[in-house]
């Protein structure tokens, strides 16, 4: 999954790529201008957690929302839908992992349907506000779509 979003000359960009033998979300503000790297990061849950599939949106002040899919199976940690915020005025290079917004009550398994899919937008009357999509697990054998907000 590869998502991004302009603002003016920035762009925001993420998608996932190895770190250290797991796979994480690593995000990018591009300047348009020169095409310079502003910021890059990881969106790290925990030193073991597979992290991947996130879409990313700013709005006009530069505040990003994100929204992914993670599991960490050596901390029993099942399935999981994620979202978290960075404001403009936050720390450069910095998305904490925020909070789960779906959990399943299986762990993975191989074939395991979670995740396909993500989106987020901002709130074209808040835009302190975003709305996001995601594949959830229901349970072992059933996915369905979750839908949440995030707000800053």
């Amino acid at each position: 999954m590869n998502a991004s979003t302009q603002n003016g000359n920035s762009l925001w960009q993420v998608h996932s790529v190895n770190r250290a033998g797991l796979v994480a979300p690593r995000f990018y503000e591009i300047d348009t201008s020169d095409c310079s790297i502003i910021q890059t990061s990881f969106i790290v849950v925990s030193e073991t957690a597979y992290s991947f599939n996130a879409s990313i949106v700013a709005n006009a002040n530069n505040d990003v929302f994100v929204t992914y899919s993670s599991t960490d199976p050596t901390a029993d940690v099942k399935p999981q839908v994620r979202y978290t915020a960075r404001m403009s005025t936050d720390t450069e290079s910095i998305i904490k992992p925020g909070f789960v917004a779906f959990a399943a009550t299986a762990p993975y398994e191989d074939g395991f349907r979670w995740g396909d899919y993500s989106a987020i937008t901002v709130d074209p009357v808040d835009s302190t506000q975003a709305w996001f999509v995601n594949e959830k697990v229901n349970d072992s054998f059933t996915w369905g779509s979750g839908i949440g907000t995030i707000r800053l």
